[in-house]
């Protein structure tokens, strides 16, 4: 959900939120001044590094070379030339940069590769529903 305020009604809108809770709750608030894209959630985040950390264990690789290879599978790859040296980098180098839909065709795809590779994810039925009821 999208909400444009000045900055007297945000100031006032979250002191009044904030009063009604207790000392104990932390609260995450994006505040910006320019359109953004929907960017993914805190779900997204968790499922993201758990399929990762399933898949770097079962496989016995390092966890940033199965990040890599799973962002570039997922995104493509494009080449890239300095000089004489030509390599192949991801389009997408960073979860952290991924959109609320390209966060849900990521885990998708994941999945589906864990699932026809018989690896064993400790994701939940219940945490993946949790997770899809967060898209809407």
């Amino acid at each position: 959900m999208k909400i444009v305020w000045n900055k007297f009604t945000i100031l006032w809108e979250l002191s009044r939120k904030l009063k009604k809770e207790k000392l104990t709750k932390q609260f995450v608030c994006l505040i910006s001044t320019k359109e953004t894209k929907e960017i993914r959630t805190a779900w997204q985040n968790r499922t993201f590094y758990k399929l990762f950390t399933d898949i770097w264990n079962h496989l016995g690789e390092h966890k940033d070379d199965v990040h890599d290879m799973l962002l570039g599978w997922v995104f493509w790859t494009k080449q890239v030339t300095i000089g004489r040296i030509t390599r192949e980098v991801n389009i997408e180098k960073h979860t952290s940069k991924l959109d609320k839909e390209k966060g849900k065709r990521f885990i998708d795809t994941i999945l589906d590769f864990c699932k026809r590779e018989n690896m064993p994810i400790t994701i939940t039925s219940r945490e993946l529903q949790s997770l899809y009821e967060s898209y809407n």
